[in-house]
């Protein structure tokens, strides 16, 4: 199920605009935060957490990304754990 547009209005107010990606393997902010700044329209609502008990549509499991960090996503599986 996709994120309710009252989610997503939460989650991209909690970002101030901008990406909340803070993955190693994004090599454009490799330890910090991105600075690249989104629009709640270009903005990519990424799910945290895909399986599990809780909420998976809730605002605290929607991460706001920029198009760059989004599609890094599927790089996390490769992280160093």
């Amino acid at each position: 199920m996709a994120f309710s547009e009252e989610t997503k209005a939460e989650a991209y107010a909690r970002a101030g605009g901008r990406c909340e990606c803070k993955r190693e393997v994004c090599a454009t902010h490799y330890l910090t935060r991105c600075q690249t700044r989104v629009s709640a329209r270009t903005a990519n609502y990424h799910r945290k957490k895909n399986s599990g008990l809780g909420d998976l549509d809730g605002v605290k499991n929607c991460e706001v990304l920029c198009h760059t960090c989004h599609a890094n996503v599927g790089m996390d599986q490769f992280k160093a754990h």
